[in-house]
């Protein structure tokens, strides 16, 4: 269960993480899922790899991806 009254600074199940190219929704396994505003969400599970990447990491953090290093936006 998400608990949406629930502030966290770090990625953890429930939060929403934004970087420069993507949103990821920490959640289920349900992959791209397409926003009325065009935008695009990506919602994965805390068992999916990038999540390992993403784990108790902060807005300002870094991470790497196919040799790109991706800086965390916000997390809420």
């Amino acid at each position: 269960t998400i608990d949406y009254n629930k502030y966290t600074e770090q990625v953890q199940f429930g939060s929403v993480v934004e970087t420069k190219n993507n949103y990821y929704f920490i959640s289920a396994a349900l992959g791209e899922i397409g926003m009325d505003d065009g935008s695009t969400i990506y919602a994965l599970s805390t068992e999916a790899p990038i999540y390992q990447k993403l784990e108790g990491k902060r807005k300002g953090d870094t991470f790497t991806m196919k040799d790109e290093e991706i800086e965390i936006l916000d997390v809420r």
